[in-house]
């Protein structure tokens, strides 16, 4: 991450477009005090001098009515330009897979894949296209710098990448949102080679030379993360619902299913506060979902477990969770090789939320 934001910062501007569109934010100050000066003598010599008074209101007025005119005409030229700060053509090969981790020779098909609009106007009122979405978009997942330093980066002004940025996700969310609502048949296939995974694993990290027998079944791993928020106002029951009780504070909570590759298989929420992990569980139907993937792909009589946290210390098939009170070197032994499969729970949280 170091060595990627100090190339980041090393990086020059891909393309800085200032064309005939750009402003001339000295000019815009200019007349801005002008016409503040006019109308306060306006105002001031309106007893005095009615005649000198309306003038210099009428030459206040026509200043504003300049201003206004000119941004106008700079907002409209705006709205349908053709050229936008960044392109695909206008993108080096090799910084290209170096900040979007794909090659410049794909992001057509992405686009085409994602089915990003040619023309989008955004909340503001301002228009961008398919290929600033993309850029902004793999540029946004594919880095963790803040927006102020990805502008330096782009070009594009850091308020209206993230402008971009949410319009591209609601776009793509409101397209591919069906993909995420029931998944488990792309996923079964992958369920052997998983465990596999684990397996092997679980033999590196157990200091007795085998596999745990507890979790000798888990293919994958779970876990529920909340999230602070502020305390919620309006009418109802919202406060309650929010706050809980053990944490002492307002929260929202989410539940994920991580493969040991990092890939994320199931992703539920956002659920009530108030409910702790085990409500999430029986909330998102993640245990009949995996059941009745393997009654489908007719390997219903092998175990598919999940790795799951203390909290999931319940006697409930198809979860195993680490012990609560370990009992012996052995058992400790257990949990620390469990521990080491469930790291990339934590980082799939850290990558979406």
């Amino acid at each position: 991450i170091q060595e990627n934001r100090q190339s980041i910062r090393n990086t020059p501007y891909m393309l800085r477009n200032q064309g005939m569109f750009s402003i001339d934010k000295q000019k815009q100050k200019q007349r801005v005090q002008i016409f503040t000066i006019l109308l306060a003598l306006g105002l001031l010599l309106r007893h005095r001098n009615r005649q000198f008074s309306r003038v210099v209101l009428f030459l206040s007025l026509y200043y504003y009515a300049s201003y206004y005119h000119q941004a106008r005409i700079i907002y409209m030229q705006r709205r349908w330009r053709n050229d936008y700060a960044v392109s695909f053509n206008n993108l080096p090969e090799d910084l290209c897979h170096h900040l979007l981790r794909f090659r410049k020779n794909d992001l057509w098909r992405i686009s085409d894949a994602l089915a990003l609009p040619e023309r989008l106007v955004l909340d503001n009122n301002s228009v961008t296209n398919n290929q600033e979405m993309l850029i902004v978009l793999l540029i946004r997942m594919a880095s963790p710098e803040k927006w102020l330093a990805l502008s330096c980066i782009t070009g594009i002004e850091y308020s209206r990448m993230s402008r971009i940025f949410k319009a591209t996700i609601n776009h793509v969310h409101a397209l591919f949102q069906y993909k995420l609502d029931d998944n488990w048949d792309y996923w079964a296939n992958r369920m052997i080679m998983y465990k596999r995974f684990h397996r092997r694993k679980l033999f590196q990290s157990f200091i007795y030379g085998y596999i745990p027998p507890r979790f000798q079944h888990c293919f994958a791993s779970i876990d529920g993360k909340r999230f602070r928020i502020s305390r919620p106002s309006g009418q109802g029951n919202q406060q309650a619902a929010a706050y809980n009780a053990y944490y002492k504070f307002h929260n929202i909570g989410f539940q994920g299913v991580t493969a040991p590759d990092g890939m994320i298989i199931d992703f539920s929420g956002p659920w009530a506060g108030s409910d702790n992990d085990l409500n999430m569980l029986a909330n998102s139907h993640i245990l009949e979902r995996i059941r009745q993937t393997a009654i489908d792909h007719n390997f219903a009589d092998i175990n598919y477990n999940l790795i799951a946290d203390k909290i999931y210390n319940i006697a409930v098939d198809g979860i195993s969770s680490l012990r609560v009170n370990p009992q012996g070197e052995f058992e400790e032994a257990e949990n620390v090789a469990a521990s080491n499969c469930r790291v990339v729970d934590e980082w799939s949280f850290g990558k979406i939320v």
